[in-house]
């Protein structure tokens, strides 16, 4: 799903809704590494500093970190 998503927006001519379709399809990546990757996975975690587990919630984690800090700082120049 995130693939036709991306694909949808890369399409040529872009389509109108294009911006909004990349930041669906990322959020619903970062949704995927902090589930799907993350709390739902078989793997065990072992160690923190090396599973893969930990690794993938966080780099699902920082997106939300990232559009938090973009709103937060839009509400800012208002």
């Amino acid at each position: 799903m995130i693939a036709a998503l991306q694909e949808h927006a890369n399409g040529q001519p872009p389509p109108a809704d294009a911006s909004a379709v990349r930041e669906t399809a990322k959020f619903l990546h970062a949704c995927n590494l902090i589930f799907e990757k993350g709390i739902l996975s078989h793997a065990f975690v072992t160690s923190v500093e090396n599973s893969a587990v930990i690794k993938n919630i966080k780099r699902g984690w920082e997106y939300f970190v990232e559009w938090a800090e973009e709103h937060h700082n839009k509400g800012m120049k208002n």
